[in-house]
């Protein structure tokens, strides 16, 4: 089964450091190999960075971005015709390790994704988006991971997108027709959720096309921010602001031991890469 890999990185610096850890976590942890990975980048990133991760056989490609909301990279990428060869392609942030191989959770006949941590927006408002885009929901409803309250199954959080090729050319179309939508009609998410276009779209494309969701387990998109002492080593690792250059990841002191080997290893694969 071929896998591609892939991510966007834009132009601030913070985003190719990230993309620089993002890539050294497949190749070295993960065992991935470099052609099966993919970095898409908006025009302005810096070509000596683009020159060095070519130089590792890495595929590099620019993004002509057709929406004008800059958050609607995921999609834009799902355009890249060499997808066409894989059986599988994984979408993810720049902000995210793999500390190992995700083979074993890789179902060509499910599309893959954690549910989001917290649900935002909450459910009546989800409710509401689907009355008015004339959906139902297909799937019915599941706890999301850091909260008691309930969300829509298919509502994923966007970190992390495991899509197998034969749904592509549905996520793809569904996906940008409701990401539009949304734009259109943004006042439905209210304005401090606008950042979640691409997240909400996804779900509303599940949920059209009543496409199957395998819902991952929390170690498979794991936030360093919302730690708990009960997790034990994590697949893959979302550290959003927890990171910034030059530093490594903070080992919480409660963490058990298999938390904190993982968390140890992946600090070593960070300094051995900078």
């Amino acid at each position: 089964m071929k896998v591609y890999y892939s991510c966007f990185v834009d132009v601030h610096p913070k985003f190719q450091y990230q993309c620089w850890i993002w890539i050294h976590s497949l190749l070295k942890l993960a065992k991935i190999a470099p052609e099966c990975i993919w970095v898409h980048y908006r025009k302005g990133v810096d070509e000596l960075f683009l020159e060095k991760i070519a130089s590792f056989r890495i595929n590099t490609k620019e993004l002509d971005c057709m929406h004008e909301q800059k958050e609607l990279t995921k999609i834009t990428q799902l355009a890249n015709k060499r997808f066409e060869e894989a059986d599988v392609i994984v979408l993810m942030d720049t902000d995210m390790i793999m500390t190992t191989s995700i083979h074993d959770k890789i179902d060509c006949h499910f599309i893959s994704g954690k549910v989001v941590d917290f649900p935002n927006p909450k459910i009546s408002i989800l409710d509401e988006l689907f009355i008015q885009a004339e959906l139902s929901n297909s799937l019915g409803v599941i706890k999301a991971d850091f909260s008691q309250e309930i969300t829509y199954k298919g509502y994923l959080n966007r970190g992390l997108y495991i899509i197998p090729k034969k749904f592509i050319s549905t996520i793809f179309k569904g996906w940008n027709k409701w990401a539009l939508w949304l734009v259109e009609n943004k006042a439905l998410l209210k304005k401090d959720h606008n950042f979640l276009f691409e997240q909400v779209s996804f779900c509303l494309t599940i949920h059209e096309n009543n496409l199957p969701v395998n819902h991952l387990s929390s170690i498979y998109n794991y936030p360093l921010d919302h730690h708990s002492s009960k997790i034990g080593s994590p697949i893959i690792i979302r550290y959003h602001k927890t990171l910034d250059q030059p530093k490594l990841l903070p080992i919480p002191p409660n963490a058990n031991q298999s938390y904190k080997n993982c968390l140890k290893k992946v600090n070593e694969m960070i300094g051995g890469s900078i």
